[in-house]
């Protein structure tokens, strides 16, 4: 449908894996890019919360209408998810071509990564010939729902190990919505270029001491690592940085 509006001819596909399927679509439109099958891409992820949705996430207990502590290990702030509704848009393409046409390059992909979230991470990572420690912020998707916030959680620090950067979410903010991977891109792609991390909550988290951004965090972020994560133990991971 987004083809036929725009006018567009060429490489189109659907990408449909629950909550990483937005961090999917973007690593399907680089695999494009790198194939030679597009010269540019639209990426895109859009929800609607609608009746139904609402009322099939609330029969299964997937969701709360309390605020939601992400990453809490059971209790009323870690059984569930804030529904939410949003969209966001992306172009990418070569970057020698942007520049040509003297594009505002708001960041650079460095590498995606697909799997467990341990094997995403590691995967992305290993693709990009970077360390652990090149990364300097994880913009991840815990939601208040410890079925995907532990998985993620864990896979976190088998990446990392104990030298873990600063972790934050949109989601406790903004809601949970099945696209919200391309959004979780956007919104890394700003802090990169505004210096200024979003806190994943409202106060610090005792069991996760200095790991949990709780307040509007500055400094010169060079890269960041978007993760995704779903309740079938599937991750895409993408790693972003300053043009």
């Amino acid at each position: 449908q987004v083809s036929m509006e725009l006018g567009l001819a060429g490489h189109s596909v659907t990408v449909n894996h629950a909550e990483v399927s937005g961090e999917l679509a973007l690593s399907t439109a680089i695999d494009a890019l790198l194939l030679g099958r597009a010269s540019a891409m639209v990426v895109g992820g859009v929800d609607e919360l609608s009746a139904a949705v609402y009322a099939a996430r609330r029969s299964a207990g997937h969701q709360t209408t309390t605020p939601v502590q992400p990453y809490a290990n059971g209790g009323p702030s870690g059984g569930g998810l804030v529904p939410g509704e949003g969209a966001a848009v992306l172009v990418v393409e070569r970057e020698a071509e942007a520049r040509a046409r003297k594009a505002t390059v708001v960041a650079r992909v460095v590498a995606c990564g697909a799997g467990s979230p341990g094997e995403a991470i590691r995967g992305c990572l290993a693709r990009g010939g970077l360390p652990a420690s090149a990364v300097d912020l994880v913009i991840g998707s815990g939601c208040g729902r410890w079925a995907t916030d532990g998985p993620e959680l864990q896979g976190l620090r088998q990446a990392f190990g104990a030298r873990l950067p600063p972790l934050t979410t949109p989601h406790a903010l903004l809601g949970s919505f099945m696209a919200a991977g391309v959004l979780r891109v956007a919104l890394a792609a700003a802090v990169l270029q505004d210096g200024r991390a979003f806190p994943a909550q409202r106060g610090a988290r005792a069991d996760l001491p200095g790991l949990i951004v709780d307040s509007p965090l500055g400094g010169r972020f060079q890269r960041a690592l978007i993760l995704g994560c779903s309740a079938s133990d599937t991750a895409g991971a993408v790693v972003i940085e300053r043009p």
